[in-house]
């Protein structure tokens, strides 16, 4: 469940590899589809909580797979007309399915972000100027495509632009559009991003704040005053550090999550099938990225 994201944040091209997964199940758990039972999931390797509606929609890293694909679909289009367009080469990266949950949820996020985003890569870090040149592994996974598509002239970009309507990237489309209970969801989702839902788990984690020496921020549900989400040094690992270890004391995430999933599972209960549906579209869609990708290798590779 995405919460309390920052939306200016800017998403480069992905690195990175699988992680093994701590994953913690919630009551009522079920292989049938969500929406029908309020399961959820907290993978604290990853750093995903995953709420009934989540199953359902494309998460950071399927939504980077399907844009690497239509990106791949857009440079073959671009060939085909003689521009030597490239992309990067996608890698399947984990971390993207990582989130906060009312500030960082692990030791690990508090560690490594304190409380930034804890799905940004170190590229990310860089590009967003969270932290400087040179930190960590930031370079592209293909170094070549900055230097190839920077040569190309405004006639040739606007090629690739148009490519962006062809057939085949649109065929790589999220094709749902809105469905009869998103807003109903939204409202759920809404209450609980504000702190208006599960106000004795909020009232409980801010008296372990405050016992810890530290104040509640008083317009930022779960955060604590003097949390900054765009700076990572020292102090603000050490203040994370002790938000969390109040989260796992009164275990928060993993109460609060079950209330979230409950709340969105009473509205999802109606429409089984139509999730049902939703998701094996998804699944679809996901199938047809990945054979597009490995279909056309070549587009990360310079035209001879």
């Amino acid at each position: 469940m995405l919460v309390l994201a920052v939306a200016s944040l800017a998403l480069t091209a992905c690195q990175g590899g699988d992680l093994s997964s701590d994953v913690s199940v919630g009551e009522n758990s079920s292989d049938s589809v969500a929406g029908s039972d309020a399961s959820y999931t907290l993978d604290r390797e990853i750093g995903a909580v995953i709420l009934p509606l989540d199953r359902t929609v494309p998460d950071r890293e399927d939504s980077n797979l399907i844009t690497s694909a239509q990106w791949a679909a857009a440079a073959v289009c671009a060939r085909e007309a003689g521009v030597g367009f490239m992309t990067d080469r996608y890698v399947e990266n984990n971390a993207y399915r990582a989130e906060a949950f009312f500030g960082p949820w692990t030791i690990r996020q508090a560690e490594k972000y304190g409380f930034v985003e804890p799905w940004l890569t170190d590229a990310d870090l860089v590009a967003n100027g969270v932290m400087p040149e040179g930190h960590g592994d930031a370079s592209s996974n293909n170094p070549e495509v900055s230097a190839v598509n920077g040569n190309l002239s405004d006639e040739e970009k606007a090629i690739v632009e148009d490519c962006w309507d062809s057939p085949e990237v649109k065929e790589l489309d999220v094709k749902y559009g809105s469905a009869p209970w998103m807003e109903e969801v939204e409202e759920v989702d809404s209450r609980f991003i504000e702190g208006a839902a599960g106000g004795e788990l909020f009232d409980e984690l801010y008296a372990c704040y405050r016992e810890a020496g530290m104040e509640p921020a008083a317009d930022v549900p779960g955060s604590v005053e003097g949390a900054d989400p765009r700076v990572i040094d020292e102090e603000q690992i050490e203040l994370a550090v002790k938000t969390v270890q109040c989260k796992e004391e009164t275990q928060f995430t993993e109460r609060l999550a079950k209330e979230w999933a409950q709340a969105q599972a009473q509205v999802l209960a109606p429409y089984t099938q139509e999730l049902a549906d939703q998701r094996a579209e998804l699944d679809k869609l996901l199938s047809a990225a990945e054979a597009y990708l490995a279909d056309h290798p070549e587009v990360a590779e310079p035209t001879r």
